[in-house]
């Protein structure tokens, strides 16, 4: 929002216009209001992104992870473990697939539980949830040139429950959620 002139610029220098003073805390206030709503709005865009995910794949175990890059840390706005809505509190990035599609702006497709594993043997790879996932795809949400997050869902006991199919319609998703939530902005 706008910086209004605070100080008077005529003959007493440094002497705030009272005058001013109510028209700028109503601007003030609305600018607070306006952050507020963008977070609110990205809450619902994460929302939307679940549901419609939900409509078109099996996404009883997903997670959506938004990157803040000035902070290097990675959030998690939407978790679902098992159907159930669980929190995480937000990490330092390291060297896990969310990382690594952050870095790379690149999907990750591991259909089985092998490749699961082949992945995390590769040097400079860490395994944060314990124990490699047997199904699990993720992709970045990139709006412009930067990543402002990772949408990914898996299954702990099925292979090959996604498909090409699945992570193109995952990919689609996370196009148009990278806008939307680059629209809103300032999500945290």
């Amino acid at each position: 929002f706008e910086y209004p002139d605070l100080f008077h610029q005529g003959s007493v220098p440094g002497h705030y216009k009272s005058r001013q003073r109510s028209p700028y805390r109503i601007k003030c206030r609305d600018g607070l209001q306006k952050m507020n709503d963008k977070r609110q709005q990205s809450q619902e865009i994460v929302k939307l992104i679940y549901k419609r995910a939900s409509q078109l794949m099996d996404t009883d175990n997903m997670y959506i992870a938004l990157y803040d890059e000035g902070t290097d840390t990675v959030s998690f706005p939407l978790l679902m473990r098992g159907g159930q809505k669980q929190e995480l509190p937000p990490r330092r990035a390291g060297q896990g697939r969310t990382e690594y599609i952050i870095r790379t702006k690149q999907p990750i497709f591991l259909p089985t539980r092998r490749e699961s594993e082949e992945w995390y043997r590769q040097p400079g790879r860490a395994e944060y949830i314990g124990d490699p996932l047997v199904s699990w795809m993720g992709v970045p949400m990139v709006a412009g040139d930067k990543v402002v997050g990772v949408i990914a869902t898996y299954d702990l006991e099925k292979e090959y429950l996604y498909d090409q199919d699945d992570l193109n319609i995952l990919t689609s998703l996370a196009n148009v959620a990278a806008i939307a939530l680059d629209n809103a902005k300032l999500y945290y």
